[in-house]
């Protein structure tokens, strides 16, 4: 179970994409299909997360080949927390509650 919500949180909060290889977890299809086991998505839900994954995924890409490391970092962070506001804001209450509970638990890990 806690591998799953980490899974699911990574795949939202560090989208640093399939740059640097074939990373499942890295693909917006995979991480939409966390999503929406972890957080019962509704099939609208699940389409719009796949979009935001995807487009994050392109954005982080383009980043990538733009700057050096420490500015792709900084930038890509941007991305990823504008992809995550978005994917809360398309969620119900109790789906955002459950989002917000898995990025806390996913913080105090990285401590």
């Amino acid at each position: 179970m806690k591998n799953l919500l980490s899974i699911a949180l990574l795949a939202v909060v560090l989208p640093v994409v399939a740059v640097a290889g074939n990373n499942k977890s890295q693909d917006p299809d995979h991480r939409a299909e966390q999503l929406t086991k972890k957080l019962d998505l509704s099939s609208e839900q699940q389409e719009k997360a796949r979009s935001i994954l995807m487009d994050a995924q392109t954005q982080n890409e383009a980043l990538a080949k733009k700057y050096k490391l420490d500015a792709y970092q900084a930038e890509t962070q941007e991305v990823n927390d504008a992809s995550q506001k978005a994917i809360s804001d398309m969620l119900t209450p109790e789906q955002r509650e459950k989002f917000e509970a898995m990025k806390k638990s996913k913080k105090q890990k990285k401590k």
